[in-house]
């Protein structure tokens, strides 16, 4: 039951992990067609 529960909350924090790496690199690149384009 614990092990479950532990295994639940793991994939939630690395789904919430993986979506705020991949808004960091898109506003990352953003940033950077930004300071390009002036």
């Amino acid at each position: 039951m614990e092990l479950k529960y532990w295994n639940r909350k793991a994939k939630a924090s690395i789904i919430t992990f993986t979506i705020y790496f991949i808004i960091l690199i898109s506003s990352k690149n953003k940033i950077q067609d930004y300071t390009y384009r002036q």
